[in-house]
């Protein structure tokens, strides 16, 4: 193969400002450079407020420190106002709780917001309490005392201990007195605990003595005893107690001598029923008429003589008892 020419280049041009071609060109124009316009100055707001007063002009800056100030007191002051609502509200709330009036006037809330938030804490805790010994008070039938929403947590724990020891005693003194048989004094619940206790102890102590007189009063035909003897001294309840024997023995002795007396009537108006009873028969002991029926029931009963049944005469007249059956 053969080698092929290659043309040579073209000369060089000069291009520099104010040379020209060979040719018949215009001469270039110089380049220009754009410069950009400096910045334009910006125009802040000023930064002061004139008040006018009295023809006076005041300026007052007003910076971020001042405006931060500003929001963080009304935070505070709307956050305190917000704590004594809510106090007064839980007030409210104990007063209701206790039974109190409504218009009862409540404390003044204390400074600052950590005293105010242990404040509320408190009320919510003592309108619980309130609440959890109200029941206690109903089933004792105690009247609610008028200062109990003012008491603080302390005393409303000693007030719940107390009416526990309470419902205890009032128990005990109530499953005594049914094994007794008697009811319980009248409003014994409100009494002093001391004396609750006291009481109690003495009716345990002295059952047996105390079973026994109210067994005797009720041979007298006394359903209700008087309780107060539970607290007499011993002599005294021994002395009670020997009383009561002596008078169920002589009224023993009085209804086994009028039965008997009815008995000796009804045999002698059997053997006649037109005769009248003789008139000392109503004054003969209990062992005489005992002895006159004997005879009068014998199947060969002598007759009874006037002056055997004249012994205890009395004025008046004993009736005739109705016919037996």
């Amino acid at each position: 193969l053969g080698r092929s020419k290659v043309p040579p280049p073209p000369p060089l041009e000069d291009l520099s400002p104010g040379t020209t071609k060979l040719t018949k060109s215009k001469p270039a124009a110089p380049r220009r450079i754009k410069v950009p316009p400096p910045p334009a100055a910006v125009m802040h707001a000023p930064a002061t407020v004139l008040k006018r007063g009295g023809g006076v002009s005041v300026a007052l800056k007003v910076g971020g420190p001042v405006v931060a100030m500003a929001c963080a007191l009304v935070w505070r002051a709307w956050r305190g106002a917000k704590l004594c609502a809510l106090l007064a509200d839980a007030w409210r709330e104990l007063q209701a709780a206790a039974g109190a009036a409504a218009t009862t006037a409540t404390p003044k809330p204390p400074a600052g917001g950590k005293a105010r938030h242990e404040l509320l804490a408190s009320l919510q805790r003592r309108s619980q309490a309130v609440r959890e010994v109200l029941p206690t008070y109903t089933a004792l039938e105690l009247k609610t005392p008028a200062d109990l929403w003012e008491r603080d947590e302390v005393a409303l724990d000693a007030l719940r201990t107390s009416l526990d020891a309470r419902v205890d005693l009032c128990g005990r003194v109530l499953d005594l007195h049914e094994k007794l048989g008697q009811s319980p004094p009248t409003g014994f619940r409100g009494w002093k605990l001391p004396e609750i206790s006291s009481y109690a102890s003495n009716l345990e102590s002295r059952m047996p003595r105390l079973q026994r007189a109210v067994s005797l009063h009720a041979q007298l035909g006394q359903s209700r005893v008087d309780m107060s003897m539970v607290s007499w001294p011993e002599e005294k309840l021994e002395a009670h107690t020997s009383s009561l024997v002596a008078q169920v023995e002589a009224t023993r002795a009085r209804r086994e001598r009028e039965q008997l007396l009815g008995k000796v009537e009804a045999a002698l108006w059997r053997k006649d029923p037109e005769a009248e009873p003789p008139m000392g028969l109503s004054t003969m002991s209990s062992s005489e008429l005992r002895r006159v029926l004997a005879k009068l029931n014998g199947e060969t009963a002598p007759a009874i003589s006037t002056s055997e049944l004249s012994q205890h005469r009395t004025p008046g007249r004993v009736g005739l008892p109705e016919r037996e059956s």
